[in-house]
Order: structure tokens, then C-alpha cells, then sequence
């Protein structure tokens, strides 16, 4: 698990989040983040709950989410 919500990071989803490949839980939510969702994001194999409401992130949803397990995936406010 990875909680880094209502932190103001003020940054952009790091591409180097795809290397933490046994991660299950990211919670970004509530960061300032900004720019898209990385396609490395696709690496992370457990992914089970993404949440990135209440940022500023733009563009389309990575094709290599879909191949996700993911159960919860909240992105609202963006």
C-alpha cells in the first residue's frame, strides 16, 4: 500500500511508480498532481485500488490499466 492522500505534492504521477510492482493499494488522492496517468502504472501486476480523485490530471486512461486486476479505481474531480 502506497497512501500519499492530502499531501500537496504538486507534481506529476512519477513514470518510476511502475517499478514498485507488488504494490496493491495507491492512494493519490487529494495530491495537486497534474499531467496523465503513466502507462508504467500498467507494470504494477497487483493493483487492486487506485484512487486519484481531487487532482488536476488530464488526458485518457492508459491502455494497460485494463489488463489490471483492478477492483476500485476512483479518478473523479480531475
Amino acid at each position: 500500500m502506497l497512501d500519499l492522500s492530502e499531501n500537496p505534492l504538486k507534481c506529476s504521477v512519477p513514470k518510476a511508480i511502475g517499478e514498485l510492482r507488488k504494490l496493491g493499494i495507491l492512494n493519490l488522492g487529494s495530491t495537486q498532481l497534474n499531467g496523465s496517468i503513466p502507462a508504467e502504472l500498467g507494470k504494477c501486476k497487483n493493483l487492486k485500488s487506485v484512487m486519484l480523485s481531487c487532482n488536476a490530471l488530464s488526458g485518457s486512461l492508459p491502455e494497460q490499466l485494463s489488463e489490471l486486476p483492478i477492483l476500485i479505481f476512483a479518478a473523479k474531480k480531475n
